[in-house]
């Protein structure tokens, strides 16, 4: 996406997790961690960025179109299971927003344990 479409509301990416488990334990659910640190001198990671707790889908609560080429919004995604107890893990991911006014997402690792914890 575009910064120049990236208005409020407008759906940045989709985070996507699974799990092995079957039933109401392999139903996921998506959050924002509050721990994750503003980037300085924009908004907080919280307060740019809303996730779907069912969908995984990334949407901005704030007007990226303004903001300065290559800033970076840290967030740490947490995805929990529906299981009791529920399991959980969380992945850093990084928010760009780019020096040809893109707009992207880019995890900041390459860790893969393929669910939502040791299952």
């Amino acid at each position: 996406m575009r910064a120049t479409d990236a208005g409020i509301g407008h759906v940045i990416g989709q985070v996507r997790a699974s799990d092995n488990d079957t039933g109401v334990n392999a139903r996921l659910s998506f959050r924002l961690s509050t721990q994750t640190l503003a980037t300085l001198g924009q908004p907080t990671n919280t307060d740019a960025f809303r996730i779907d707790a069912d969908s995984g889908q990334l949407t901005t609560i704030v007007d990226l179109r303004h903001t300065p080429p290559h800033t970076e919004f840290i967030l740490e995604v947490v995805v929990s299971d529906l299981g009791v107890p529920s399991l959980s893990n969380s992945a850093p991911l990084r928010v760009v927003v780019g020096a040809e006014d893109a707009v992207g997402l880019r995890r900041t690792d390459s860790h893969d344990d393929g669910g939502t914890g040791g299952k």
